[in-house]
């Protein structure tokens, strides 16, 4: 059995000295090759040491540090004996590097934060040493905490009670991807019901969404509850499906397992898209699908966490016949994730009715609202963006309510590690 406290020995002194990246990586793969032969009680007690000596460390020995943590998360480290290290002072962090990152736009004058860093940022640097420093390790920083969130629900809970580390990422989730893949995770979605009604088709039912990060694969988990001719599930025998083909179960597998589809099945086509109860006439109505007023639509790319919630504090969204079929690439948002959606009830023609009366009027008042205090924006726009600090604007990637998590499917493993930190083969491997 290799020496697992040897290992991380080494890697800790190495992490506390101006070792060169080359030289680093055979000391992380010794690390996690012994963590893999290790029994429990050794496991925990590496985590714990290579925790403590992060809290003491900064620069690329930070960085080495939390890519470690990370990887060993995704190799079967508990996330939760990892998390208090890498949440320690995690907002601190992110509010230093959005401050680095202001500074260097107004330093360089460009809005574009990648150019300023570029241009500035050695000149900001030394005004500003800490938060330079704050700015380098934010990646591999952000990396460990997404292995964390995205393997345990208890995290996630957690995390959401502390809006100080939400309001702190939203500034740089725009413009540093693994702030936007940390910002999704946060907001994942765990174990809350969602009204879904489709008004043309006086058809209703209520869902529960377990572990849904994007909203694309929200669309694509509904067609295969709604959509053939029966609903599958224990809570739900008997109930009508919507006609209409389900996705290939292949494609499903890939979501709720983290698997790759075939090829031929890494694309669903779904026939509806969603609105937001936002868009209902006071009549209950919903307007016919307009390409060019699209302020209610649940956009494919976003995430469920921004589905506005109606009267009684539950998500309602509404199903209408898509303007323009469109092709969903099939890709897990995080590969450790398990996504789910399951149809728990359906409602009687009468209930939908009654309740699209009610989402209409409560959607007519909001309207009202919205006129006598001026241009507010639409329910289905809100977002709790950080108003501590100005968001520094990416000219690449525009703010966006329809796009608050990144575009791309987000996966630790795969996620460039900063340059001068070396990234273990482990690290990328699937779990």
């Amino acid at each position: 059995m290799m020496d697992l406290p040897g290992a991380v020995d080494d890697l800790v002194a190495a992490a506390t000295r101006a070792v060169e990246p080359r030289a680093l990586k055979p000391v992380v793969e010794r690390v996690l090759d012994a963590f893999d032969e290790a029994p429990e009680a050794p496991r925990n007690a590496a985590l714990r040491s290579i925790g403590r000596a992060l809290g003491k460390v900064d620069g690329r020995g930070a960085q080495i540090l939390s890519l470690a943590l990370g990887a060993l998360v995704e190799s079967g480290a508990s996330p939760e004996l990892a998390w208090p290290a890498v949440a320690d002072d995690l907002a601190g962090l992110l509010e230093r590097a959005t401050a680095f990152a202001g500074a260097a736009v107004a330093h360089a004058r460009d809005q574009d934060v990648e150019r300023a860093v570029e241009a500035s940022g050695a000149a900001v640097a030394k005004k500003k040493p800490r938060e330079a420093e704050a700015w380098k390790a934010l990646p591999s920083r952000c990396l460990a905490a997404v292995a964390c969130l995205t393997r345990s629900r208890t995290l996630r809970y957690r995390a959401r009670k502390n809006a100080a580390l939400e309001e702190a990422a939203w500034p740089l989730s725009d413009v540093v991807s693994e702030v936007g893949y940390l910002l999704q995770a946060l907001r994942i979605v765990d174990d809350e019901t969602l009204l879904v009604l489709a008004p043309d088709a006086r058809r209703g039912w209520r869902v529960t969404l377990d572990a849904v990060p994007s909203n694309a694969e929200l669309y694509v988990l509904l067609a295969d509850a709604l959509l053939g001719s029966k609903v599958a599930g224990p809570k739900a025998r008997g109930l009508e499906r919507l006609l209409g083909g389900r996705p290939d179960p292949k494609t499903i597998a890939a979501i709720r397992e983290g698997g790759i589809p075939p090829k031929r099945a890494s694309t669903v086509k779904v026939p509806f898209h969603l609105v937001a109860w936002t868009a209902l006439g006071a009549d209950g109505s919903l307007p016919p699908a307009d390409p060019d007023a699209t302020d209610h639509w649940v956009w494919m790319e976003g995430i469920p966490a921004d589905i506005p919630a109606g009267p009684g504090d539950e998500r309602v969204v509404l199903l209408q016949a898509a303007p323009k079929t469109r092709a969903l690439p099939v890709a897990p948002s995080f590969e450790s994730l398990r996504p789910d959606v399951q149809v728990t009830a359906e409602l009687s023609g009468d209930d939908v009715a009654r309740l699209l009366r009610q989402l209409g009027r409560a959607a007519a008042r909001a309207t009202r609202a919205s006129h006598d205090h001026g241009a507010s924006p639409p329910a289905s726009e809100a977002a709790p963006k950080s108003e501590k600090t100005p968001a520094p604007k990416s000219k690449k990637t525009p703010k966006s309510k329809k796009t608050p998590a990144p575009k791309e499917a987000p996966k630790s493993k795969k996620t460039p590690a900063p340059k001068e930190a070396p990234k273990s083969k482990k690290a990328r491997r699937r779990t």
